[in-house]
C-alpha cells in the first residue's frame, strides 16, 4: 500500500510540475518539486523500491524535457543513491540539519545541470545568478514539501466505520 501511495504521489507531483510550474520562473530560476519526492522516497522505502520509483519518475520527467534526455535520470538516481546511503547520519528532527542536507542535495543536482549547460552553450556567465537562485528557491520549496509529505504519512484515513 505504501508503494502505491508513493507511485501516486510521483505521478501527481510530475503532473503538477508540468501543468503549473514548468512555465513559471523567477529571474531564470524555476521550481523542481520531483526532487523532494526523490529524497522522501529514498528515506522511506527500501533500496530496490526507491530506485525503481525514481527511475520511472525520472523517465517520465525526461519525456517532458526532451532536450535534456537522460540528464534527469542520471541526476535523480545519483541523488536517490546518496540519500539512501547517508540519510541515517542526519538528524531528521532538526530543521536546520534537514535544510542543510537538502541544500547540499540541490547543489549537487543543479551542478549537474550547470555542467550540461556550460558544455552545451559554452557561456557560464548567464547561469551564475539563475543557478544560485534555483538552488535557494528549490531548497526551501523541497524542505516544505518534505515536511508536507511527512505530515501526510502521519494522517490516518479510514474508509470504513466500525459498527461495534
Amino acid at each position: 500500500m505504501k508503494l502505491i501511495k508513493y507511485i501516486l504521489f510521483s505521478v501527481l507531483i510530475i503532473y503538477f510540475q508540468v501543468l503549473f510550474l514548468s512555465g513559471t520562473s523567477f529571474l531564470g530560476a524555476s521550481l523542481y518539486l520531483p526532487l523532494a519526492l526523490v529524497i522522501y522516497i529514498s528515506i522511506k522505502l527500501n533500496y530496490i523500491s526507491c530506485m525503481t520509483i525514481t527511475l520511472f519518475q525520472s523517465m517520465i520527467w525526461d519525456v517532458f524535457c526532451p532536450q535534456l534526455l537522460g540528464l534527469n535520470v542520471i541526476l535523480n538516481i545519483v541523488v536517490c543513491h546518496l540519500v539512501f546511503i547517508y540519510h541515517s547520519n542526519i538528524n531528521k528532527e532538526k530543521f536546520l540539519s534537514v535544510l542543510f542536507s537538502v541544500l547540499l542535495i540541490n547543489l549537487l543536482y543543479f551542478f549537474g545541470y550547470w555542467l550540461y549547460y556550460i558544455i552545451s552553450y559554452q557561456n557560464p556567465n548567464i547561469l551564475v545568478l539563475s543557478s544560485i537562485l534555483s538552488v535557494l528557491i528549490n531548497t526551501f520549496a523541497n524542505v516544505f514539501l518534505l515536511y508536507l509529505l511527512v505530515l501526510t504519512d502521519k494522517l490516518k484515513i479510514i474508509f470504513y466505520e466500525d459498527a461495534s
